[in-house]
């Protein structure tokens, strides 16, 4: 299709770790940015002095509020969800956030025909494929009917409900991120996985990896997604797939450390394949034109970050 611009985007989760690199984004490009979310972070003022965005403190469970926002922006990236979940009340806000949440979403934007909707899932909606060397695409099936509960479960829900509505008419488009890294305040998120082989010369790795991408280039498969993507369809926003025993070669060469890796059988696996959560982007590059880092340039800016941090 055709490039899309917009004029006004709307985005759900505007101060979290994807939504504020979004913010940024489309400031450049010179649109009229809101940012939702249920607090107004401190910071956020402090960052945002641009006359063009703005903040709503908005609960996505009220519907109404929706309605009243939603149709004056011509698009929506929804990525407000509640990643964790530890007990039965978290549960409950997780499907009400990330299930019940998003239909509202839809429903506020089908009051509004020009409202595009992006939806960021996450790449373990995708049942993985059994072989490692032929990683899972967009064709693969949702892993919703096994009956469990929690953030795959309910980010799944989430979205078949957008699939459905593309499928009568929506504007809409998903995206399905890998296991995103990058620096977020005062934190790094995915550091623990580069941190393990830092702190021990052996690396005990059990067989399976990651399907990995660094949140800035999320950030712009996203953008990219919402300018060029066909609707109704999906995107894995993803970059290189790496072993266990992968990610500590890569982490301690990077890091000039000496080290040693040993794999072993995942114990109680049912199949081979079953801890390769390895994803395919082909499409989002053919289509999208979707890049990604590869993962030891992803090792060296956690690398620069912690130096910072100890500096």
């Amino acid at each position: 299709m055709s490039e899309r611009k917009f004029e006004s985007v709307l985005i759900t989760g505007g101060a979290g770790f994807l939504g504020s690199r979004l913010v940024r984004r489309y400031l450049e490009q010179g649109c009229r940015v809101l940012a939702v979310g249920r607090h107004l972070p401190p910071w956020f003022s402090a960052t945002y002095k641009d006359r063009l965005v703005s903040f709503a403190e908005v609960d996505i469970r009220d519907a109404h509020a929706l309605a009243a926002i939603v149709p004056n922006h011509d698009l929506v990236v929804h990525t407000a969800a509640v990643t964790r979940s530890e007990d039965a009340s978290q549960l409950a806000l997780q499907d009400e956030i990330n299930i019940e949440g998003t239909r509202n979403i839809i429903r506020a934007c089908e009051l509004h025909s020009r409202s595009r909707l992006v939806h960021v899932s996450t790449v373990s909606t995708i049942e993985p494929s059994p072989r490692p060397a032929s990683p899972a695409d967009e064709a693969q099936t949702l892993r919703c009917a096994d009956g469990s509960r929690g953030y795959r479960a309910s980010k799944c829900q989430a979205e078949l409900l957008v699939r459905e509505a593309a499928a009568s008419g929506l504007d809409a488009v998903v995206v399905n991120p890998g296991f995103m890294f990058g620096s977020w305040q005062s934190q790094y998120r995915g550091a623990e996985v580069i941190r393990r082989p830092l702190t021990r010369r052996l690396v005990v790795c059990t067989r399976g990896g990651l399907s990995i991408v660094h949140v800035e280039d999320a950030a712009d498969g996203i953008v990219q997604a919402a300018a060029t993507g066909r609707s109704g369809e999906r995107y894995i926003l993803s970059g290189d797939n790496v072993t266990f025993a992968g990610i500590a070669r890569v982490v301690q060469r990077v890091a000039g450390r000496m080290g040693w890796t040993v794999t072993i059988p995942n114990l109680g696996s049912r199949w081979p394949g079953h801890g390769y959560a390895f994803y395919s982007s082909a499409k989002a590059r053919a289509e999208i034109g979707f890049e990604a880092r590869a993962f030891e340039e992803i090792v060296r800016d956690y690398l620069r970050w912690a130096a910072r941090q100890s500096g």
